[in-house]
């Protein structure tokens, strides 16, 4: 008498079963013995983990971590497997290991908790990071699967706006010096005073600005999106005032702002040498 399987067997729908043998013998009236018998199905590792999804998207934001006890983010995976053969590991992919973003990020291998290694800097042409983790069962014959973390870095408004001024010079014998700009007396209304450049790295509305003077014998023209030149709104007389300062004070729309001040002082010559003794 053999006992046999009719059909394939699957343990993880299905983990026992509880069978009675009975016996009959031929007699009219004969005795019927039973034998109770419980079959046990052993675990295969037919199964690999899943992710409870195949995306994870979370937003950080930059200058965090590093902060091992405080994940953003725990992946999960689950194996219906038994023992070992269900028992999961949590790592990055090889390439995502080797990878700069990689090096940025710490994952527990039992927990799946995502924490910060390292602060994060946000870059405005890629402010998001791909991380493939992966999920790895402990049977002999491992099995293993993927899931893909999005970590987008928002911005902090760390960076005030920077303000790089040229200014006009004589040409003679002078030096440029981003402190004094040197214009001719008859150089009449809008005579150029200085080129000025703005820039902030951050983004959004913390990288826009506005930028305003704080003399109105004086106007900042834009010529660029980030690019001004200064001129004048007066004509200037030497023998009154041979010496002029002005504030360009730029400032963002961050939360909470951030502004610069540059201060400029215009001075008036005749002659190329006058510079010597003017201002």
């Amino acid at each position: 008498l053999a006992l046999v399987v009719a059909r394939p067997l699957d343990r993880e729908s299905r983990a026992g079963y509880q069978l009675v043998l009975s016996v009959t013998d031929g007699n009219r009236g004969a005795g019927t013995a039973e034998l109770p018998i419980s079959v046990h199905i052993l675990d295969v590792n037919d199964n690999a983990p899943v992710f409870s999804r195949q995306q994870y998207a979370v937003t950080v934001h930059e200058t965090s971590g590093p902060a091992p006890n405080a994940p953003i983010l725990v992946v999960s995976a689950t194996d219906p497997d038994a023992g070992a053969n269900g028992q999961v590991t949590y790592t990055f992919s090889r390439k995502t290991a080797s990878s700069g973003a990689g090096r940025l990020f710490h994952l527990h291998p039992s927990s799946g908790a995502l924490s910060l290694a390292a602060p994060l800097t946000y870059h405005p042409h890629r402010p998001q990071m791909e991380l493939v983790v992966t999920a790895t069962d402990a049977g002999a014959s491992k099995l293993a699967s993927s899931a893909l973390v999005l970590v987008t870095v928002a911005d902090t408004n760390d960076h005030a706006p920077q303000i790089t001024v040229s200014p006009r010079y004589s040409g003679a014998s002078a030096q440029p010096n981003p402190a004094t700009a040197w214009v001719p007396e008859n150089a009449g209304i809008s005579a150029f005073v200085a080129h000025v450049s703005v820039t902030d790295p951050d983004g959004g509305d913390n990288g826009k600005f506005t930028c305003s003077l704080d003399n109105q014998d004086f106007d900042l023209v834009e010529i660029y999106e980030t690019e001004y030149k200064l001129v004048t709104t007066v004509d200037f007389d030497r023998e009154e005032k041979e010496e002029y300062s002005v504030n360009i004070v730029c400032e963002d729309q961050g939360t909470p702002r951030q502004s610069s001040r540059h201060e400029l002082k215009v001075c008036h010559f005749l002659t190329f040498n006058e510079f010597k003794t003017g201002c």
